[in-house]
């Protein structure tokens, strides 16, 4: 309980250790993170779970769970092996076992977490009965989740709240522009010679914020529009454009979006090269389907809207973006960048009206 959580608080700050053992002891359940546990294993001297549950346990590599894995009778892990895993520096080189003893066992990689070696091992061995999928989502708008869901799940989530499957096709905001009302969205952008940022991209993205931000001013910018972008310097010419609503609106990459959710998500995809595609794709193989990992990410942020920017042509050498972007076609909207700016020209500012001339 609360109660018991600023009990313990006050114990520790004074480090009244007796009393702190007796109410580890006392308590069915104990909530701390990996390193915590890592860092205090004399903590288990005071305690003996039989049970742990293990939350984002994708992220988590081996060595991370061996200590509690080893101390507890039964380890539930949760997580999610279509998206983003450890953050690992070693090369490909480094992260690859050649043996045939730690391959029998899943052990085939080292960049791996625990997580995804079991299950594929109880895929691999038909061990139905130690995992199981959740097939039910709540963020999502249906439309938003009918792509990650067959592309990268190979299913059909099902909503867990009404408002997913019964809020209309396009978003009930009448002050918005038309382009904005779609709940998918691709704007098409020429390439340009820069590496790592695109600024049509960035005047694009600068503007739909602006767009979204009039339109629903009854909220909060922070909380309801999330900008993903995978190259520093996008963001930081994103963040030049917005101007006063730099602190209002997150910019980041996908990697630092895992784990949020905003209402609209807005994607930079700032490609100019196809070497510029290889760096923001992150495929990986998995059950005789190859995803990609970092355009899950990005897109399963999005509660209502996914406004994706970039250049086509080059976009669509990745089958996973020109699968998408078909999707985006089918069930949405596909323009150029002129036809968006013009769409979106009453929120253009001087500054962007005179950065760049639109063809």
């Amino acid at each position: 309980t609360e109660h018991d959580a600023i009990s313990f608080a006050r114990s520790a700050q004074t480090q009244d250790f007796a009393d702190l053992a007796s109410q580890l002891q006392r308590a069915r359940v104990i909530v701390a993170t990996v390193p915590y546990l890592n860092a205090n294993l004399h903590l288990f001297s005071l305690i003996a779970p039989t049970t742990a549950i293990v939350d984002e346990a994708a992220q988590l590599l081996e060595p991370h769970l061996l200590a509690l894995a080893i101390r507890v009778e039964r380890m539930v892990m949760i997580g999610d092996v279509c998206q983003l895993p450890a953050v690992v520096e070693q090369d490909d080189r480094g992260c690859r076992v050649q043996h045939p003893l730690l391959e029998a066992i899943g052990l085939e990689r080292l960049d791996r977490s625990l997580f995804e070696r079991l299950l594929r091992l109880a895929k691999r061995n038909h061990w139905t009965h130690a995992y199981g999928r959740l097939i039910e989502q709540a963020r999502m708008h249906h439309l938003i989740a009918r792509f990650p869901g067959t592309q990268f799940y190979g299913t059909i989530f099902r909503s867990m709240h009404r408002w997913q499957d019964e809020a209309p096709e396009v978003l009930p905001i009448e002050t918005l522009p038309l382009l904005l009302r779609h709940r998918l969205v691709f704007v098409d952008t020429p390439r340009e010679s820069a590496s790592g940022y695109n600024r049509s991209e960035a005047q694009i993205a600068a503007t739909c914020t602006r767009a979204l931000v009039k339109a629903c001013h009854d909220c909060s910018p922070s909380q309801t529009i999330g900008i993903v972008t995978p190259f520093r310097k996008q963001i930081r010419t994103i963040a030049e454009l917005l101007e006063d609503l730099t602190e209002d609106v997150t910019i980041d990459t996908v990697e630092r979006f895992q784990g949020s959710e905003r209402d609209h998500i807005i994607v930079s995809c700032a490609v100019n090269s196809r070497q510029h595609l290889r760096r923001i794709e992150s495929p990986t193989e998995l059950d005789g389907r190859t995803i990609d990992r970092k355009l899950n990410v990005a897109l399963t942020r999005a509660r209502h809207q996914v406004i994706l920017i970039g250049n086509r042509q080059l976009l669509e050498l990745s089958p996973h973006y020109a699968a998408l972007i078909g999707f985006i076609e089918q069930h949405g909207i596909v323009v150029s960048a002129a036809e968006a700016m013009q769409a979106l020209s009453p929120f253009l500012t001087s500054h962007v009206n005179h950065a760049h001339h639109w063809h």
